[in-house]
């Protein structure tokens, strides 16, 4: 399993750095011309420093980093049935068909 999402370094301030090595760490894999960007205030992105081919892969995301309503309703299923908690979400996560 992936480490828990941090972005914080060790003395509790925002780390692109740190961000970034968990995403390796995790098995994100990007394209050697896809790189971090700093835009000031904590906001990050990603930019390409170089052209890249029409239909070439830019980042690659492992499917166990995926969160989508599967992933949601087998978490929720996983923790189990305190105060009625799973049919509730359930119920909720119905119109995504899950």
């Amino acid at each position: 399993a992936p480490a828990a999402l941090s972005a914080f370094d060790g003395d509790g301030h925002r780390s692109v750095l740190t961000l970034s090595n968990w995403a390796r760490d995790s098995g994100i894999v990007m394209h050697p011309s896809v790189e971090w960007k700093d835009n000031g205030d904590e906001d990050w992105g990603l930019q390409l420093t170089s052209n890249v081919d029409r239909g070439m892969v830019l980042i690659q995301v492992p499917r166990s980093l995926v969160l989508d309503s599967s992933v949601i309703k087998d978490e929720i299923v996983s923790v189990g049935h305190e105060d009625n908690t799973i049919s509730k979400c359930i119920e909720t996560l119905g119109p995504f068909q899950v």
